[in-house]
């Protein structure tokens, strides 16, 4: 299983309330075939509570155990966090949020017709098979790599859910384990 590369990673604040963080990530395009058919840029943002460090001369970063947010659709990207009823209850149990645009949808890297314009039909066919469920489910445990290398063993699972499409791909990770 392949690792995503972090491209890009920006930080904000909330003041006194969370951190939000911005991520941009590079997998393959086809986790089975990984050198071949090229890489998709996908689009994730973070919550966590904000916590002031008690030395800010030190750079001391909590280990926060990860819920991974798949969202409905397909086809639509995720809403800012403090969009979700929900966001302030997982942050009081000490988790972090990842709300992840997948492949296809958001800022993530997407299908139009314009992208599609570029072959014919059955290689336009090959190339939206790669937007499926289980591909999805790769580039989420790619991240999910990516995201808790520095974790000790114990630390490294995360929780998921899902609405709608999202649940539907919940219980394809599922069926992955």
């Amino acid at each position: 299983m392949s690792v995503a590369k972090l491209l890009e990673k920006r930080i904000h604040q909330v003041p006194g309330k969370a951190s939000v963080s911005e991520y941009f990530f590079e997998v393959p395009l086809d986790h089975d075939a990984a050198s071949s058919k090229g890489t998709a840029r996908l689009f994730a943002r973070s919550i966590a509570r904000y916590q002031k460090p008690v030395d800010p001369t030190k750079a001391e970063t909590e280990q926060l155990p990860w819920l991974l947010y798949l969202q409905g659709g397909p086809g639509m990207g995720c809403k800012s966090p403090e969009n979700y009823g929900w966001t302030e209850r997982v942050l009081d149990k000490g988790y972090q949020i990842l709300f992840l645009d997948q492949r296809g949808t958001g800022l993530s890297e997407t299908l139009t017709p314009r992208t599609l314009s570029f072959a014919p039909p059955q290689q336009i066919a090959d190339h939206v098979k790669l937007f499926r469920a289980d591909s999805i489910i790769k580039d989420c445990e790619a991240i999910r790599k990516t995201l808790t290398a520095d974790y000790p063993e114990e630390k490294k699972k995360w929780s998921i859910i899902g609405q709608s499409f999202g649940g539907f791909c919940c219980m394809t990770y599922l069926s992955f384990q």
